[in-house]
């Protein structure tokens, strides 16, 4: 079997590494420009001394995704920024292989609507990279979810709050793709996480009210702090569902609560605990510390994989990723116009 990966940043080299655990024999080749950098990070992004990426995983590299493709390719992997995601699965799906493209799949929705036709024409080959999905809590809040455990829902909060400059040490923030807009940065795309595992728990809004934008002192062109107020209908009743955003605040904070008329949870994405308290009851507390941050790329890859042999037809499609951007679009709309934005 053999992957291509295009680009092989720290996130790229993650998938890298979950996709040769479980696939030790894979022929691994990357699209690699000659001023590329080759060293190799740990599970914890840091920069191994004296490393050598290509040697390590004995890398075929290719100068383009033209000369690439002249060889077939089980596994095609789009781990670059988010604005050259397009182009290149444009060119990367005719070939047969299964896509991998790392959220947010693009950062346009002319892009998005191109990117669709061309899934449907190519039967549904592209997986999108959401690994919070497999976060243990999301697992464990749907089910209590579905088993309507906390009764009716009255309101829900989420909230993700890092340190931009401290998200790689190893490289200038300003010149990371999170920061600026010709990339596909912005707190909106890049910590679109919030935005699908909010609606995987609550389902789509029908109306959206965002503020926010460049409101702090970062060097970025981008917006770097942004609250949303989603009315989500459940069961014929309007919800109130903020989600809160900022590339800004120290420390990290990726917190939720979902409140009911029976219940609520409380979750804490950082530090692994949930507590489920019951008005009428004994209160839970779930406290998954046998769990590392890499178990859910792991599990997403192992996710990709079924998707790609057949055994399971759902993983996480482009319809899947166009929920959240959907609300991403709408979002910057209404910070630019001042209103609230209601969905087809």
């Amino acid at each position: 079997m053999r992957a291509l990966f295009i680009g092989l940043g720290s996130i790229g080299q993650r998938h890298l590494r979950n996709l040769i655990s479980l696939k030790p024999n894979i022929e691994i080749s990357a699209i690699r420009r000659k001023n590329s950098k080759n060293f190799i990070f740990d599970k914890n992004n840091k920069i191994v001394k004296n490393s050598n990426l290509v040697k390590e995983y004995n890398i075929r590299q290719f100068s383009s995704i033209n000369a690439a493709l002249k060889i077939r390719f089980d596994f095609i992997f789009i781990t670059n920024p988010s604005s050259l995601h397009f182009v290149i699965a444009q060119k990367a799906i005719s070939s047969g292989a299964y896509l991998f493209i790392e959220k947010p799949v693009v950062h346009t929705e002319r892009d998005f609507m191109e990117i669709i036709k061309l899934n449907k024409l190519y039967k549904g080959k592209i997986f999108v990279g959401y690994q919070y999905r497999f976060h243990p809590i999301i697992k464990k809040s749907a089910e209590l979810l579905k088993n309507h455990s906390l009764g009716s829902i009255i309101s829900a909060r989420f909230k993700n709050a890092e340190h931009l400059p401290d998200w790689h040490p190893y490289e200038d923030y300003r010149e990371s793709y999170a920061s600026r807009k010709k990339l596909g940065g912005g707190s909106l795309l890049t910590q679109i996480h919030d935005l699908d595992y909010s609606i995987l728990l609550l389902g789509m809004p029908q109306e959206v009210y965002a503020v926010g934008g460049k409101n702090s002192s970062l060097e970025v062109d981008v917006e770097d702090s942004v609250q949303i107020l989603m009315k989500t209908k459940i069961k014929n009743k309007n919800v109130p569902v903020s989600i809160s955003l900022n590339y800004l605040e120290k420390p990290v904070e990726r917190v939720f609560e979902i409140i009911g008329d029976k219940g609520k949870i409380v979750g804490d994405l950082n530090t692994n605990t949930m507590v489920l308290y019951l008005y009428k009851g004994r209160n839970s507390k779930f406290n998954y510390k046998n769990f590392e941050r890499n178990d859910m790329f792991v599990d997403e890859m192992k996710a990709f994989l079924d998707f790609s042999s057949g055994k399971d037809s759902s993983g996480i499609t482009l319809e899947d990723s166009g929920r959240s951007l959907k609300i991403v679009f709408l979002s910057k709309k209404s910070i630019l116009t001042g209103k609230s934005q209601k969905l087809n």
